[in-house]
């Protein structure tokens, strides 16, 4: 009886090894990332997910094929080089937007500290990350996203330079260009809600909490700020600076008009809150705006504002907005000095 108790016990204890062997835990790790193969085999001599695989990109563990766009080649024909666009199924992956694109183009899970990986004969050219709207929000000469990003959508363009059959004769290569897209997904916690609507052309900074700072010689871009503690200051402003029906004009999709931005502010909310106001002029159209943070440190308070995007183009016209978003007044009880700055699109 004790040897076949002494028997089963046995098998308990290796039915549990063997079990616990069948799962990695995250702290167990071993650094290996998961290669995601699609519906091709791996070619375990290059670690690539196929053949013809230009680029891996890992980022979280896994390393995941792009979709690829090849935009220019320069072949030898047997006589001369002759260099042509692959225009038969793209010109540039942008072309046509790429939402287009959207079920072609992988999803990765998108970490700061991703790196790619290049097959055999491809050499890295520049990187662009571009929103759903297919405007440009960076462009880089590195293979890292060097800025700071919003919560949203975007899409990695990485350029990549490939290379093809030696041509003796010549003593040279073939090459072609390739484009390799990615798309992923932001989330920042803590992000700060703003609105961004027209404004109408006064001369703000004369007025601003923070006036004294534009004759300041810092190397700061500031920009003129504001702060409405009710209803009666906020609309007194809208009087003071061309009245009520001036703020009744917007940007179309650009920017809102400043009364739907703010309409929502009654006495309720203006009873635990402020308002904040920062006026924002550009010499092109084609800008966007985000408030990456707001700092407190002592009596002093700074908004700091950037630019969203790079864009590639846009019209040369003085275009003015409102950024307003929203601060406890609790949280300002004892600041006394208010600003705003241009901060810097680095992470």
């Amino acid at each position: 009886m004790k040897k076949l108790i002494a028997i089963l016990l046995t098998l308990a204890c290796l039915l549990a090894l063997i079990a616990c062997d069948n799962g990695i835990d995250d702290d167990e790790y071993d650094g290996k990332p998961e290669i995601d193969k699609g519906d091709k085999e791996k070619d375990d001599e290059n670690n690539l997910p196929f053949d013809d695989s230009l680029i891996l990109l890992e980022s979280d563990r896994k390393k995941t094929a792009p979709y690829e766009n090849c935009i220019w080649k320069e072949y030898f024909n047997g006589s001369e080089w002759e260099p042509y666009w692959h225009t038969w199924n793209g010109v540039s992956v942008l072309y046509g937007g790429l939402t287009s694109k959207k079920d072609e183009i992988p999803q990765i899970s998108y970490t700061d500290d991703f790196k790619i990986h290049y097959g055999e004969g491809t050499e890295f050219i520049s990187l662009s990350v571009y929103d759903e709207q297919n405007e440009r929000i960076c462009y880089s000469e590195e293979d890292r996203i060097p800025v700071y990003l919003f919560s949203g959508s975007y899409y990695l363009v990485i350029k990549v330079k490939k290379q093809g059959k030696y041509i003796e004769k010549e003593k040279k290569h073939e090459w072609s260009k390739y484009e390799c897209a990615y798309r992923f997904e932001i989330s920042n916690e803590n992000e700060i809600d703003f609105k961004i609507s027209k404004a109408n052309g006064a001369k703000f900074k004369d007025y601003s909490l923070n006036a004294d700072k534009f004759d300041s010689d810092d190397g700061v871009r500031h920009l003129p700020v504001f702060k409405f503690d009710s209803v009666a200051e906020l609309k007194q402003f809208k009087e003071q600076f061309g009245g009520e029906k001036v703020y009744d004009y917007d940007y179309g999709n650009e920017a809102m008009a400043f009364n739907e931005a703010t309409r929502e502010y009654d006495d309720e909310f203006f009873a635990e809150n402020s308002l904040m106001l920062v006026y924002i002029t550009e010499n092109y159209t084609c800008y966007q705006h985000g408030l990456k943070s707001l700092s407190f440190d002592g009596n002093s308070f700074v908004a700091h504002v950037l630019r969203k995007n790079d864009p590639e183009m846009g019209g040369a016209l003085i275009t003015e907005y409102f950024m307003t978003f929203e601060v406890k007044k609790s949280d300002l009880e004892n600041i006394t000095e208010f600003d705003a700055i241009f901060a810097k699109r680095e992470k």
